[in-house]
């Protein structure tokens, strides 16, 4: 349930004040349990009520527009930290989460151009992500703006995959990079049989488009077995490492040996 303090005005006064920060979750290969990047996840850090995740704001700061003014922090401090994450020639990624409004921007492209050249890293090591629920205004309009990305390198990820009714009309339409296997998928693994089979279609329609599957919420070496045996390679969730702020992210990239299995 959203908090009453989550308001149109208390959310603008927070944007002002400098309350909205990043923390960000790693996202592993399942092979090596190694980082390969990472998602970036806001908070507000509410002066009353500590750290408030997104989730209990988000679509109120999307429903009001609020959120579009952030896109060129968004996009700069992902771009600065997947240039920090990748020294001596490692390629990791941010992935960023994105409304429909600033995906069909055609001055997105631009300041991502910009972005990108002024951090020094390549199109591919920043990912932008789009729920499947959400419902664009003029979905060619955003296609074009995201094959433009797409052409610089840039990825997208469709993120909480299966959890909607047009996840297959995004795929036609949009140029997708990456899908993002919901959690609710994950949760029961490995005993549920249904959701066996519906990881095993997702990998399999993923390879078929030649796309990246991600797994969300993974939080059990079970899980994690199941679906690499299933063919996912790659993975989030508090098994691996929270949501983290930027500093505890780079600290000697400690995510990557916690997030390591025993054998």
């Amino acid at each position: 349930m959203t908090r009453p303090i989550a308001t149109r005005e208390s959310l603008s006064g927070a944007i002002a004040a400098g309350q909205m920060v990043q923390h960000y979750q790693p996202i592993v290969d399942l092979a090596s349990r190694s980082m390969v990047g990472c998602e970036s996840l806001m908070r507000w850090e509410h002066p009353c009520e500590g750290t408030v995740a997104a989730c209990e704001f988000s679509e109120l700061l999307e429903r009001t527009g609020l959120v579009d003014g952030l896109t060129l922090s968004l996009i700069r401090e992902a771009c600065r930290l997947a240039s920090d994450l990748s020294p001596g020639g490692a390629r990791r990624f941010v992935s960023v989460n994105m409304s429909p409004a600033q995906l069909s921007d055609p001055a997105l492209v631009g300041l991502v151009r910009h972005e990108l050249a002024g951090a020094g890293i390549d199109g591919d090591q920043l990912t932008l992500e789009i729920t499947e629920s959400c419902d664009f205004d003029d979905l060619p309009a955003a296609g074009r703006v995201l094959t433009k990305l797409r052409d610089l390198g840039v990825k997208v990820a469709l993120d909480d995959f299966g959890t909607g009714h047009s996840s297959l009309i995004k795929l036609k339409q949009l140029p997708i990079s990456v899908l993002k296997l919901d959690r609710q998928f994950v949760m029961n693994l490995p005993d549920d049989s249904f959701d066996i089979a519906i990881v095993a279609s997702v990998v399999t329609l993923a390879d078929s488009l030649g796309v990246e599957c991600v797994a969300e919420g993974v939080e059990t070496n079970e899980q994690a077995h199941a679906l690499r045996l299933l063919g996912c390679d790659r993975a989030q969730g508090h098994l691996f490492a929270p949501a983290l702020p930027r500093q505890d992210l780079l600290a000697g990239m400690g995510v990557e040996r916690r997030g390591r299995l025993a054998g």
